[in-house]
């Protein structure tokens, strides 16, 4: 599977940059031939990799991080679904045994 690390520009939409990879050591290089721009750059908006964050740590201290909000809804929704998931075998084991607890109550009958 090919993955992208993209950078844009939020004022004007355009594409700023494009890594084929999401390696720290990629990135870095690839935003290092902004030079003295980076420091041009305010926000940065990324997933929740801890690689992202300690590439933009180094080179762009000063820009804010912010989760995008993609990731931030994949991650509550993959939580809610453990969530229902892991509710929904307890309830199916809490039937099961009740089950076997009333069909043994009719054979003690």
């Amino acid at each position: 599977m090919t993955v992208f690390t993209i950078l844009s520009n939020d004022d004007t939409g355009r594409i700023a940059l494009t890594v084929e990879s999401t390696r720290a050591a990629d990135v870095e290089q690839s935003m290092e031939k902004f030079g003295r721009d980076l420091h041009k750059i305010k926000n940065v908006s990324m997933d929740m990799s801890p690689i992202y964050a300690m590439v933009f740590n180094d080179l762009i201290p000063q820009a804010v991080q912010v989760i995008d909000r993609f990731h931030v809804i994949k991650y509550v929704y993959q939580a809610v679904c453990d969530v229902r998931s892991r509710t929904v075998k307890e309830l199916q084991q809490q039937l099961s045994k009740g089950k076997k607890r009333n069909e043994e109550d009719k054979v003690k009958r």
